[in-house]
């Protein structure tokens, strides 16, 4: 799984193309385009190939920070600065097992409830809570929820 940005289209607009290529067999399994290379754009891409050919055993990324986490510490700073590289994909290679790497999605998941960003909320006064400056509130058959103030709004 990759991204190129480039200028892709004659309106001159630089925008980055989501790619996932199976290093089995080196087809491109799904493309997606988006303004520039984010999270929503691999959850477009990731969504798109695992509802087609089912999820795969594995996934090979890049060292973009968008697959980094702060906990996995395959390579010091410094030994990243020394030149040292870690081996992060596959390609190339002959599959050891003939057999297909993708596993059917059972029919009950749903992968817009997977694959999205999850943010904790708290409440204000009067039942509402605020995400990206813009205020909701909480509201069931037409009427307010009574919500107790500052407690946590969890995603699901």
């Amino acid at each position: 799984m990759d991204a190129s940005p480039y200028r892709w289209f004659l309106n001159g607009m630089e925008c980055s193309l989501h790619g996932v290529i199976d290093d089995a067999g080196g087809e491109v399994l799904h493309l997606v385009f988006a303004s520039q290379e984010c999270l929503e754009g691999y959850f477009e891409l990731t969504k798109g190939f695992i509802s087609q050919y089912g999820i795969p055993l594995a996934v090979y990324v890049d060292r973009h920070t968008i697959f980094r986490s702060p906990l996995e510490g395959k390579l010091s700073l410094e030994e990243e600065l020394s030149g040292k590289r870690a081996k992060v994909t596959q390609f190339g290679r002959e599959p050891r097992d003939p057999q297909s790497a993708f596993r059917p999605l059972e029919e009950n998941v749903n992968l817009d409830f997977i694959l999205c960003r999850k943010e904790t909320r708290k409440v204000d006064n009067g039942s509402t809570f605020s995400f990206s400056g813009v205020k909701y509130r909480a509201i069931d058959q037409g009427k307010v929820v009574a919500l107790v103030p500052h407690s946590p709004i969890l995603p699901p």
